[in-house]
């Protein structure tokens, strides 16, 4: 009996310790861990990726899952959500785990398939009471409690694995805002000797953009009735590319616009469109040299022409029938409409214009000759904008007898008025008789106005002749002086003068230039208004002779009182100048140039050189009251030279001397003029004579 339980012993050990070995003999099983799917998404987009265990092994081996973990990692904040294990294809093990520390969440994770995996359970027998047994291969394995010769026994949460086995599961994520998303799928097993082996995959990178944005550029724009404005249909990022699109441009209101053309960028080959004009078109376009990569913003799609129609508004609306990025995906987009304002054609507002008036239209007067008279015309800007440059001159027969106290206004304001002085000096020597001209008025943007101009010409009476009386000889008549010649150039001005104080009268450019004289300056011993009149006169009066010298010019400087026909005799000088090209033709010297004053024969005045320039000779010369002036270069006397006579030698002859008789003197009756001396002898003889008789 001993000796049989000793042999029932060592069976038993023998087949614990065989089945030990086979235990321990059997290799431990390798994982291959994966996850797949896409590697872009955007806020807001469910994605799904699969996770897949692969359990590598030998035929007959086990191993058992003790736990499928999915970590999501961004910026450093980790999630880790458990997978429970199924082996149901189409079972949801798992729904709406929210991701704290990323903001996202696991949607769902459902059972995709499985493949030769199976749960194990097992059954066990034993030797002896309370003993362990071995299961079976066929299910799994596991430790069997037995009682007496035979027991049971269950298996763990295992994997069966006659070859290799494979459970994949979809895992449904939704991210809620941008980033990059970093995922692992960590798998830990418990292998058939009890050791804890993890395997993990490797790392699957999501990033995550916000949704692109379509829209109209400008948002709002405005045209007018019958014409044209262009918007753009753009987008503002493209994460992955574009390799083509399909769009709908549509006006919510297509009767008060319409959408007549529209252009595409250069990138977009094999384009192609519905018809047009009409208020909503598709356009189709493809980027065939992969001109738009990813990563590209502010992408115009297609500038699109609209046509106003009618007065109203309208929206520009934009939907997307297909738009794919470059790996051939669909690019979802938050579309942005427009609206389009169309204004009717506006009525056209007139241009601001100036309007030039000129007050009196019209100028008559009477003046005698040698006299002056003022008028003032008023130039007025009647219109809605500024006038520029009014410019005044005059024209016709008696221009020369015209000047402005203002020859040129740079601006007139709106309502505005300038008042101008004009003074007609009518020459001492003009003829009785009506003259005309005319002031011309002109502005540079208002046009020109004409004032005609009638001067009634009156020739003061000669004064009647003056009687004288006297013995036979008779009396003397006195004859007024005769009317100068008539001006060629006259510039006159009227003008407050005060006390012994020197004042300059500079003559306008085309005075100066015309007449010789650059300026007079005066002095009068009193305060006074003076008309100052500087002409140049075409001949000299005809009581004037001809100067004694080369005559360049001749001048008559008068002052009167202002008002009246009294001449006013102050002292000065005269600043003028000669013409080189003169000079030169004439062959004078400049330094002989003289001003000559006539009065009571012509005097030269003291004459000084001043200055010249590349035209002109400038002079000055003092007078000591004005009258008619010459401007004239003096003769200079040049010696006639003596010949110079070669003495001819003659032979030397005494010459006979002829004495030269001694005039014989005349008589004191011959001697000439003593004829009338005699006869006044005579003549006083004979009053003595009758006054003797007459006192008998």
């Amino acid at each position: 009996m001993k000796a049989g339980r000793k042999k029932s012993l060592a069976s038993v050990a023998i087949t614990l310790t065989i089945i030990a070995m086979l235990i321990l003999s059997q290799p431990a099983a390798s994982l291959l861990v994966s996850l797949t799917g896409p590697d872009t998404s955007i806020v807001g987009k469910t994605v799904t990726f699969t996770a897949k265990i692969e359990i590598q092994s030998e035929a007959g081996e086990w191993s058992h899952i003790k736990d499928i973990r999915l970590n999501v990692e961004k910026d450093g904040q980790t999630d880790s959500v458990s997978i429970p294990v199924n082996l149901t294809p189409g079972a949801v093990v798992l729904e709406n785990a929210p991701l704290a520390n990323t903001n996202s969440t696991v949607a769902n994770v459902t059972v995709n398939s499985t493949t030769n995996a199976v749960f194990g359970w097992g059954y066990g027998y034993g030797y002896v009471n309370n003993g362990y047994g071995y299961l079976g291969w066929g299910y799994g394995y596991g430790y069997g409690y037995g009682y007496g010769c035979y027991g049971y026994g269950y298996g763990y949460n295992v994997i069966g694995s006659p070859s290799n086995a494979v459970i994949a599961y979809d895992i449904a994520w939704k991210p809620n805002e941008t980033g990059t998303y970093n995922f692992k799928l960590v798998v830990t097993v418990v292998d058939r000797n009890g050791k804890e082996v993890t395997f993990e995959s490797d790392v699957h990178t999501i990033n995550v953009y916000s949704k692109s944005v379509i829209a109209v550029a400008p948002q709002s724009t405005t045209v007018e009735v019958d014409k044209n404005v262009t918007v753009d249909i753009v987008i503002d990022k493209i994460p992955y590319g574009l390799s083509g699109y399909n769009i709908t441009i549509k006006l919510s209101n297509s009767s008060v616009a319409e959408i007549s053309s529209f252009k595409l960028p250069s990138w977009a080959w094999l384009n192609d469109s519905s018809t047009m004009p009409a208020g909503s078109v598709w356009i189709k376009a493809v980027d065939l040299n992969d001109s738009i990569r990813a990563g590209a913003t502010n992408v115009t799609l297609a500038s699109i022409t609209l046509k106003g129609k009618e007065a109203g508004t309208t929206s520009i609306g934009i939907s997307i029938t297909q738009m794919d990025d470059d790996n051939g995906n669909p690019i979802e987009a938050i579309v942005q409409a427009g609206t389009l304002a169309v204004s009717p054609v506006p009525t056209p507002t007139p241009t601001p214009t100036p309007v030039l008036e000129v007050s009196p239209t019209s100028i008559s007067k009477e003046i005698t000759a040698g006299r002056s008279a003022s008028v003032t015309i008023t130039i007025s800007n009647t219109g809605d904008a500024e006038l520029k440059e009014v410019n005044l001159s005059a024209s016709g027969g008696i221009a020369n007898w015209i000047s402005f106290s203002q020859n040129n206004i740079p601006s007139i304001a709106v309502d505005q008025s300038v008042p101008i002085t004009v003074t007609i000096s009518v020459p001492s020597g003009a003829s009785a008789g009506t003259y005309s001209g005319v002031i011309n008025v002109t502005s540079e943007n208002g046009g020109s106005k004409d004032i005609p101009v009638s001067v009634k010409v009156k020739v003061p009476s000669p004064a009647p002749p003056s009687g004288g009386g006297g013995g036979a000889g008779g009396g003397g008549v006195v004859v007024a002086p005769a009317v100068p010649a008539h001006a060629e150039v006259t510039y006159s001005v009227a003008l407050t003068v005060p006390a012994n104080t020197e004042r300059k009268v500079e003559l306008p450019q085309a005075k100066a230039e015309a007449t010789g004289v650059l300026a007079v300056s005066f002095k009068v011993p009193e305060r006074m208004t003076l008309e100052v009149h500087v002409s140049k006169l075409k001949s000299l009066p005809a009581e004037v002779p001809e100067p004694p010298a080369k005559v360049y010019g001749i001048l008559e400087i008068t002052f009167r009182k202002y008002g009246t026909n009294i001449e006013v005799e102050p002292a000065g000088h005269i600043d003028f100048k000669v013409s080189k090209s003169w000079i030169a033709e004439k062959g004078y010297d400049p330094a002989n140039v003289i001003l000559m004053k006539y009065h009571e024969g012509w005097k030269e005045l003291k004459t000084e050189l001043t200055g010249e320039d590349e035209n002109n000779y400038y002079y000055r010369a003092e007078t000591g009251s004005f009258s008619v002036f010459a401007i004239a270069v003096k003769a200079v006397i040049t010696p006639t030279p003596t010949p110079t006579v070669t003495p001819v030698t003659t032979p030397t002859v005494t010459p006979t001397v002829t004495p030269t008789p001694t005039p014989t003197p005349k008589p004191w009756w011959q001697i000439p003029g003593f004829e009338a001396l005699l006869a006044l002898i005579a003549i006083a003889a004979a009053g003595i004579a009758l006054r003797r008789g007459r006192a008998r």
